[in-house]
């Protein structure tokens, strides 16, 4: 049997599925739904077999891995309180980051959130967007570029509250990653700029 005949076969197979399917449709519409249902479900099936392919993933990883505990570490926090002049002491647990930066970044975001059994939400006054933080490990500084946003007129600040909050910041900082002995704020790129202190 040439390879013609057996392409032609196997078009003629196709077009008896497809009328004995189109029959059924115009008889049964339940039949139709069925049928869609099932191409549908099987596409999608196949895509997803696809995309485990080309990523190489296991078909059956579905969903994401629990993270083992010994990638978990405990991390200790020092966070300002609302009355802009005591620090308060906290521990949390964290994971294992691949750089100093990433962790850094965390652990900004930490102190910047506040405690979670207390309320210090007033204890920082600008919700700020790190856009990028550099560790010299020969000086042991710490550099954090932010773009904070505007503060609103009605909101009281709190005397000393932007220097507990870089305290705070610096304590945590340097007791978590060793590489950090000194914190550096910058806005936008500009040392020495007020955060939030009017």
């Amino acid at each position: 049997m040439s390879i013609v005949n057996t392409i032609q076969e196997i078009i003629n197979k196709i077009k008896e599925i497809y009328n004995d399917q189109k029959i059924i449709f115009t008889a049964d519409s339940r039949a139709k739904r069925r049928f869609f249902l099932l191409a549908f479900g099987g596409l999608f099936f196949l895509n997803y077999l696809m995309f485990c392919f080309h990523a190489d993933k296991n078909v059956f990883s579905i969903f994401p891995e629990i993270p083992k505990l010994e990638n978990i570490h405990s991390t200790t926090l020092y966070l300002p309180s609302p009355d802009g002049k005591t620090i308060l002491k906290e521990e949390r647990k964290a994971g294992f980051y691949s750089s100093d930066e990433k962790y850094a970044t965390v652990l900004f975001k930490m102190v910047l959130k506040g405690s979670r059994f207390e309320n210090t939400s007033m204890a920082v006054f600008s919700n700020f967007n790190v856009r990028k933080i550099w560790i010299n490990r020969g000086t042991g500084e710490c550099i954090i570029d932010v773009e904070p946003t505007v503060l609103d007129d009605s909101v009281v600040v709190t005397e000393g509250s932007e220097e507990l909050f870089k305290k705070s910041l610096e304590k945590t900082l340097s007791e978590n990653i060793p590489a950090i002995k000194k914190v550096l704020l910058l806005e936008r790129g500009v040392p020495g700029k007020s955060l939030w202190e009017i």
